[in-house]
């Protein structure tokens, strides 16, 4: 899924220096395929790293530091959210020096990824009445999203990403309270290159592009609650995502490229869970949407870069290795 959304970011990318200066490669009169191909990169990128932070809790259904829970808590998720991959049909590149505004047409299909998670509690934090506060967890995680190309866009390179980061307990759940932390998590999509269907000219001629060594990394926050009710747990949050992506650009005989890009979202997820003895079984629903991308001259089907875009978590939540809880 990373793969597929990725690949166009990255040819977006590779042409997307466009908004304003223009790379050496994107002079003449081919200037309106930069403008086409830094708007398939950042689209495809945006919606490649909405991918990777579709998930609500950084644990299935915990909200809130482990505290005196334990001190190795690990979880597992399937999550799936909408794509919509750019096709070529209808659309030509101008070659009069001229960028033109195209309707790109999409190819939407859902796509899952797997995902690993483990915390492990580095302090209990400290007792403030019958609460705990300031309790601190080491996070870390894999995530696998198969390669599927759609559209016109083709890609490949690694399956497997990975994050890490840390989950502060502001408060410890009681019979009163509700557990609530905030949550830092940076995550790493995996290397991947890409190549596209030609892209005809109003000459009758093609374009030919392709991306290499392709990154994204985001960077974000979450604070969120839980409470739970018996062997129910209701939790929720909000937070705040920023994309960094670079890529290396090969126009064929007009050159090679590096550039790169940034854009930002919002998020937020409820969830609900039901406790099995030990383990707990946890879906969440939520949504990636708002925030900036970079400015577009063409456009991809009726949505904004910016809509909404929902998606679905399943997992179940695993103690490894408890310890006395601290007094």
């Amino acid at each position: 899924m990373k793969a597929r959304l990725i690949a166009p970011a990255a040819v977006t990318l590779a042409l997307a220096a466009c908004d304003g200066a223009i790379p050496p490669f994107c002079g003449g009169n081919m200037i309106d395929a930069c403008y086409k191909a830094r708007d398939i990169a950042a689209i495809m990128s945006t919606q490649l790293a909405d991918e990777a932070v579709a998930e609500g809790n950084a644990i299935v259904a915990e909200s809130g530091a482990m505290h005196n829970e334990g001190r190795v808590e690990m979880s597992f998720r399937a999550s799936a959210m909408s794509r919509n991959s750019p096709t070529f049909a209808n659309v030509a590149v101008r070659t009069d020096a001229t960028r033109g505004a195209s309707s790109f047409g999409v190819d939407a299909a859902t796509v899952t990824s797997l995902a690993g998670e483990v915390a492990l509690r580095v302090s209990p934090g400290t007792r403030v009445g019958d609460t705990r506060m300031l309790g601190l967890d080491l996070l870390g995680g894999l995530r696998m999203a198969p390669r599927m190309d759609g559209g016109s866009i083709h890609t490949s390179g690694g399956m497997l990403g990975y994050s890490y980061g840390a989950r502060l307990g502001i408060l410890q759940e009681t019979d009163r309270l509700p557990a609530v932390s905030l949550t830092g998590m940076v995550r790493e999509l995996p290397k991947f290159s890409l190549t596209s269907e030609p892209l005809p000219t109003d000459s009758g001629a093609t374009v030919s592009l392709s991306l290499h060594s392709g990154s994204i990394e985001t960077v974000g926050w979450r604070v969120a609650a839980s409470k739970r009710l018996g062997r129910f747990g209701l939790s929720g949050g909000v937070g705040r995502e920023s994309y960094y992506t670079t890529v290396d650009l090969d126009a064929g005989p007009a050159g090679s490229e590096n550039t790169g890009f940034s854009a930002n979202r919002n998020t937020a997820f409820i969830g609900g869970s039901l406790g099995i003895g030990a383990t707990t079984v946890g879906v969440e629903v939520g949504s990636v949407f708002g925030g900036d991308v970079p400015a577009m001259t063409n456009s991809f089907g009726d949505e904004s870069p910016t809509a909404a875009r929902t998606f679905v978590s399943l997992g179940v939540r695993l103690p490894v290795g408890r310890t006395r809880a601290p007094k």
